[in-house]
């Protein structure tokens, strides 16, 4: 019984001696994971620190960018109300001087025809108011009238009133052209002389009809010219309204970063793109 106390004494110190190992070893793996736990710990925590000013730094940068970008959208709003005002003052301009020349091309074309009709009338005129028996050649007749236009002037104090008026030296040189181109055979000055009542009439009412044509020809020309100032001033209206539609698309893009994150590097590429358009549209400006 004694050896049976004694082999189980025995036994008991061995299980003590075990448990208190396996306790120091316990002890020491939870003093080895509480002083990892505490070390990653700190590196997270480090981490943390690090991530959240990192995220204090990218937020302070998107501020300024999303500042520089307001005030450049501010500044673009008046550079393309400035254009806008700069374009609706040339297209007045532009409309007024057109309606300037449509009506310096009427007045033209008026002048233009009545100085025509006078000529011809001054030109009817002088031939028939030219002697039918006179014995001077007309070769005189023409060297006098290259010499002295004054003296034709006078036999018509009309031709004088009209020559006061409209270009006088255009008519005096076309009256004189038109002397000059006279037969040189006295022969051929009676026979026109005695055709040219018959023809008169007949010439009077053809000129009348193409005076007519012409009036309608010029009248449809400028009706064509007008719808054609129109047509110009639509299509630039046009053009103006699509270069407003692609500012405000500029713009559209600046309101779309208000409403969340984006990258930096998205940012600045917005900012040289917005640069740009502002340096084209500046460009522009430049060549109106």
């Amino acid at each position: 019984l004694e050896a049976e106390i004694l082999r189980l004494t025995t036994r008991l110190m061995m299980r003590e001696r075990d448990l208190k190992l396996a306790k120091q070893q316990i002890k020491q793996e939870s003093t080895r994971s509480s002083q990892s736990a505490a070390s990653w710990r700190s590196k997270v925590k480090q981490k943390d620190e690090q991530l959240k000013a990192l995220l204090h730094e990218k937020d302070e940068e998107m501020k300024v960018i999303v500042s520089q970008l307001l005030l450049l959208e501010g500044q673009l709003r008046k550079e393309q109300q400035r254009i806008e005002k700069i374009l609706e003052e040339k297209d007045a301009i532009i409309k007024f001087q057109r309606h300037e020349l449509v009506k310096l091309k009427k007045d033209r074309m008026r002048s233009q025809r009545h100085l025509d009709r006078v000529t011809r009338e001054e030109s009817i005129d002088s031939l028939s108011s030219l002697p039918v028996d006179s014995k001077l050649p007309v070769a005189t007749v023409t060297a006098e009238t290259q010499t002295q236009p004054e003296d034709l002037a006078e036999t018509s104090p009309k031709s004088l009133t009209a020559l006061q008026q409209l270009r006088s030296d255009l008519i005096r040189s076309r009256a004189v052209q038109d002397l000059t181109n006279l037969p040189s055979n006295h022969a051929k000055k009676d026979r026109q002389k005695s055709t040219l009542q018959i023809t008169r009439s007949e010439g009077d009412d053809q000129k009348a009809r193409k005076l007519e044509r012409d009036e309608c020809m010029d009248e449809f020309l400028e009706e064509k010219d007008l719808l054609r100032i129109e047509e110009l001033a639509v299509l630039h209206e046009t053009q103006h309204k699509r270069r407003g539609l692609y500012i405000q698309r500029s713009f559209g893009k600046i309101r779309d970063i208000r409403g969340g994150r984006m990258n930096v590097s998205k940012a600045h590429k917005g900012l040289v793109g917005v640069a740009d358009t502002l340096s084209s549209y500046t460009r522009h400006d430049e060549y109106l």
